[in-house]
């Protein structure tokens, strides 16, 4: 949860939609992705855990710009 760290608009459904979101990348680039025709060698090569991180990273975000909580003081 490294949004956790050094973003104080980070809020708890923007951590849920993040692990959600990393949880279910995994499988889907590990498995997935490797079956599209001419990508699928590249997925084959790369590690699953960049783009799954960047896309919990850009999925926490996403969420808690759009759900701020009013109680969250952002001073």
């Amino acid at each position: 949860m490294i949004l956790s760290l050094f973003w104080k608009g980070y809020t708890e459904k923007g951590a849920i939609a993040s692990m959600i979101t990393g949880f279910l990348c995994v499988p889907l680039f590990k498995f997935g992705a490797t079956q599209i025709p001419e990508y699928g060698i590249l997925f084959e090569k790369m590690d699953v855990m960049l783009p799954s991180f960047l896309l919990a990273m850009l999925a926490g975000f996403i969420v808690s710009k759009m759900n701020k909580d009013p109680e969250v003081s952002t001073i």
